[in-house]
């Protein structure tokens, strides 16, 4: 985000102004400057930052995913109801697509991860969705209140993001609802990178918008079976071009299909951001997702830069950065996590710092550090990420320039059609 002012290509678009418009106006259904969809990141890069794009480029993001999905299930006999579960306040990615899905198809339901358990499960029971949308941990959430009896609902396609997809995730969800599962990886960097639908194996990249690599610590392309790190060059963003930025995921390269022609994705092994661990009244261990934790944004505002240490799986340091002392506003809004997932037994301090610096091996911000256990990824390398320059600038926009062609005539209009049936929520 330092670079911003310099990255971005059209100079309406200033850091400061985006920073502002957000804190101020915070209304993910409204354009910046009539041009613009603005996201802000999740946070859970330990930084608040930003993406943004033109109408045009967010419409073709829409409609390259689009054409990639079955129709909705409610198509040719009405709306159909698509309920999203996840933060519904502030301009993040998956409450930005939410509100911009065509009320012309669709009936939308928004209700929010920080909602009381009883307003979402009372809100669902009346709405009865046909799609259920949100980030994996959140639907897992729900469906083991479908298993308890507590949810009555009967969605036929669930689509999650956001966060990974464990097995036990996907095998309670089966449970409880047997719906068709698409499985989306996607980021603030670029809304869709690529998705699976149940009885896939491997993730499909959307090539139309995206080259993927998969690199090993010589930066090579890693064959099939082996791990690397992600690495995102973003073809359908001219307003912020990202080239060879690094994701800081960690990705299985699969082999290729005939729809994913040069590789895919057999597994997301390791994320930059774990969860917070906790510990619940019953003395149980527990776990916050980090996209929970980037709440933080939204309800504490001249927040700068936020760190969840965990000193033991009861005990948690919060350290965070900001021109004011927001103390009391941490403590209260963190508190209130902790009573809604019960961890009674987690104590908690807080403390103010004048910077909180970057991780010495990847030159990247970590939002929840846990010294306590061993990092899964240790020994991966890092390749740091790659300054833009005018020439990459140019180079991307005449790709861009040639990418309506790369989807065929039939594909594009069916998109057009159906819009956006998918919602992505990085998880940055």
């Amino acid at each position: 985000m330092d670079n911003f002012d310099l990255a971005v290509t059209d100079p309406r678009l200033k850091k400061s102004d985006l920073e502002r418009w957000v804190s101020e106006v915070g209304d993910p259904g409204l354009n910046y400057l009539d041009d613009f969809v603005v996201c802000r990141s999740s946070g859970c890069s330990g930084v608040d930052g930003f993406s943004a794009c033109t109408i045009r480029e967010w419409q073709l993001a829409s409609t390259a995913m689009a054409t990639r999905l079955p129709a909705p299930v409610n198509h040719g006999t009405g709306k159909t109801k698509a309920a999203f579960y996840l933060l519904a306040n502030g301009n993040f990615a998956g409450v930005s697509g939410a509100v911009r899905m065509p009320q012309s198809i669709y009936d939308v339901r928004i209700l929010s991860i920080l909602d009381a358990v009883e307003t979402v499960i009372d809100r669902l029971n009346e709405f009865q969705p046909h799609q259920l949308h949100g980030y994996a941990s959140s639907v897992h959430e729900l469906s083991r209140l479908a298993v308890m009896g507590q949810l009555q609902i009967s969605p036929k396609r669930i689509f999650v993001s956001g966060d990974k997809l464990t097995e036990e995730m996907e095998r309670q969800i089966h449970q409880a609802w047997a719906p068709q599962l698409i499985d989306s990886y996607s980021a603030s960097e670029s809304r869709f990178i690529a998705f699976k639908q149940s009885g896939e194996t491997a993730m499909n990249i959307i090539d139309e918008l995206n080259i993927l690599e998969i690199l090993d610590s010589n930066n090579r392309q890693v064959g099939t079976g082996q791990s690397g790190r992600a690495v995102l060059t973003n073809l359908y963003n001219a307003t912020l071009p990202l080239m060879r930025y690094e994701m800081g995921d960690y990705l299985v390269c699969g082999a290729p299909n005939l729809v994913s022609p040069i590789k895919t994705i057999k597994e997301i092994s390791g994320r930059l951001v774990d969860a917070l661990p906790v510990t619940l009244g019953n003395g149980s261990e527990d776990a916050i997702p980090p996209l929970v934790l980037a709440s933080f944004y939204v309800y504490v505002p001249r927040l700068e830069k936020m760190r969840f240490v965990s000193l033991r799986e009861d005990q948690v340091r919060i350290n965070y950065v900001s021109a004011e002392n927001l103390d009391g506003s941490i403590q209260s809004e963190f508190q209130r996590l902790l009573d809604r997932v019960g961890a009674t037994r987690t104590t908690f301090e807080v403390c103010r710092a004048a910077e909180i610096d970057p991780d010495p091996k990847t030159g990247k911000h970590t939002f929840v550090v846990i010294p306590h256990r061993s990092p899964s990824t240790a020994a991966l390398g890092y390749l740091p990420t790659k300054r833009i320059s005018c020439e990459h600038v140019f180079t991307l926009r005449a790709a861009l320039s040639s990418l309506p062609r790369l989807i065929s005539k039939r594909r594009f209009q069916r998109g057009l059609r159906r819009s956006c049936d998918c919602t992505a929520t990085g998880p940055r």
